[in-house]
């Protein structure tokens, strides 16, 4: 802006006819007009020159995201698959739709809005899910929106004796990548007057026994603080997920006074290879 005073400065000083008030004032309005248009880039402000009016505004669109809820909402895994026992949360991408229609595979019941939650009571296999989404056209923008878009998606629904997290996966703490142990995920099932059965994590935190308790979903596990079998276990709670078919990633946390433990660690990563 300094440089721009003094150029506006010099030029004033060089006019030497009659015309000198009007040339002033012409420079004063070009010398306005470029502070403002150098400080305006916003497209989304008529008053700047890169203005657009279609800016930010979007087509019609029926897209969604499906997350599994493992417990409450406290672990969101993006999914196509669904344990039959967990919740379903369906999200449409569209923020400013005026109406969203959700249906359920052969569900005649109509769910409305931008997000909804859906339960299965058992295993049914693949199941398709529609949205249909209706919003105010911009025509200006989007000459060819018709105002209507419907988006489907599958989502399998499994049992757990179909969950892919079960197995034995060989890996290291990110921490230490030169030392390899084995982790084993399974399902147990004793007979006790009866058919029982347990989710079970071995060797996780490594030395311990056994991890119980766990909370499986169709794509993640998560284990809770009270989960360790006796007291070489850390007082660890965490999640693992899938990270491809064949790989897992395990990040644990520790309270403080653990640390030592835990290698002086809050949080450790096991990172591992199904066998």
């Amino acid at each position: 802006m300094y440089n721009l005073i003094l150029s506006f400065i010099s030029r004033i000083e060089t006019l030497k006819n009659g015309k000198t008030q009007y040339a002033i004032l012409a420079l004063i309005c070009a010398s306005f007009f470029t502070l403002s248009s150098c400080k305006c880039d916003d497209p989304a402000d008529p008053a700047c020159r890169n203005y657009d009016p279609c800016y930010e505004q979007e087509a019609t669109s029926a897209e969604f995201e499906m997350f599994e809820l493992i417990t409450g909402d406290t672990f969101l895994v993006t999914t196509g698959k669904l344990l039959y026992t967990r919740t379903l949360l369906l999200i449409a991408s569209q923020e400013d739709a005026s109406e969203y229609t959700w249906r359920i595979g052969s569900d005649t019941t109509l769910r409305k809005g931008k997000e909804i939650i859906v339960t299965f009571g058992q295993a049914y296999g693949k199941i398709p899910i529609t949205l249909i989404v209706k919003k105010e056209t911009d025509m200006t923008c989007f000459p060819q929106d018709d105002g209507v878009d419907t988006t489907q998606q599958v989502i399998d629904l499994i049992w757990i004796y179909e969950l892919p997290t079960w197995g034995k996966y060989k890996g290291f703490y990110e921490d230490t990548p030169g030392t390899s142990f084995e982790v084993d995920i399974r399902l147990d099932t004793i007979f006790n007057g009866g058919l029982q059965e347990y989710f079970n994590m071995y060797n996780f935190p490594k030395g311990c026994p056994k991890m119980q308790l766990l909370r499986m979903g169709a794509n993640g596990v998560i284990f809770p603080r009270d989960g360790g079998v006796n007291s070489t276990c850390l007082f660890s709670w965490g999640a693992a997920q899938l990270t491809s078919p064949d790989s897992i990633s395990i990040t644990m946390h520790v309270k403080e006074r653990e640390q030592t433990a835990n290698n002086n660690l809050l949080t450790r990563t096991f990172i591992g290879i199904r066998q």
